[in-house]
C-alpha cells in the first residue's frame, strides 16, 4: 500500500509512529474498497501506466505474477493516503514531481517460470474482467512488513499488524531502522 522505504527527509521514529497512526485512523475510520478485475478490453476510462485497466489488472513483471486492483469508491483515496505520508516525511514510490497520482494497489501473486512466457496472460484478463471481486482494506486488514527480499521468506521477514505497529517500541524501533537505512538483524 505504501512503501516507507523512501523518505523525502531525515526521518525520526516518531515520524514512524505518526505515520502508522495516520493509515491506522483513516482506515479505521472508512476502509478503501479495492476492485479486482471486472474492466472490458476496449474499455477506456482512465490509464494505469500507460496501459488500460483490462491490460494492467494482471501481468508478468521480471518473472513476478502481478495482480492489480484500484479502489471501487473513491478512485483517489489510495493515492491520497500515499500523498498524507509526504507530510511525515514518506514518499511513494511511485509519486513524485510531475507524475500522476498512483491509486493502484498491486500484488505480487507468484512466480512465473522462464519458458511459460506470456502463456496464460490474457486468459487471466479474461477471467477477471468476466468475475471481479472487491477487497475491503481497513486497519485491521493492513500489516507493515520488514523485509530482505521481495520474496518475503518468513525466515526474514516480520509483519506487525498496522494496529500494532506504532504502538510497539520494537515494531517503531525496527521500522526506524530499516527507514533509515539500517537494517535489524
Amino acid at each position: 500500500m505504501l512503501g516507507l522505504e523512501f523518505p523525502i527527509r531525515p526521518t525520526t521514529r516518531q515520524d514512524v509512529r505518526d505515520v502508522l497512526a495516520h493509515l491506522h485512523a483513516q482506515l479505521g475510520a472508512a476502509p478503501v474498497l479495492m476492485r479486482f478485475g471486472g474492466f472490458g478490453p476496449g474499455e477506456a476510462g482512465f490509464r494505469s501506466r500507460n496501459q488500460t485497466p483490462y491490460e494492467r489488472s494482471f501481468s508478468v513483471s521480471r518473472r513476478l505474477a502481478v495482480l492489480v486492483g484500484w479502489p471501487a469508491d473513491a478512485v483517489q483515496r489510495l493515492a491520497e493516503l500515499r500523498y498524507d505520508a509526504e507530510r511525515f516525511g514518506f514518499r511513494h514510490r511511485y509519486h513524485g514531481l510531475g507524475l500522476d497520482p498512483d491509486p493502484d494497489c498491486y500484488l505480487v501473486i507468484g512466480e512465473v517460470p522462464p519458458e511459460a512466457g506470456d502463456a496464460g496472460l490474457e486468459e487471466m484478463r479474461s477471467y477477471l474482467s468476466a468475475h471481479p471481486f472487491t477487497v475491503p482494506l481497513g486497519a485491521a486488514d493492513a500489516s507493515v512488513v520488514l523485509y530482505r527480499s521481495t520474496e518475503l521468506p518468513r525466515a526474514t521477514s516480520v509483519a506487525i499488524p498496522l494496529a500494532e505497529a506504532g504502538e510497539r517500541n520494537d515494531g517503531t524501533d525496527a521500522i526506524a531502522a530499516v527507514v533509515g537505512g539500517h537494517r535489524p538483524d
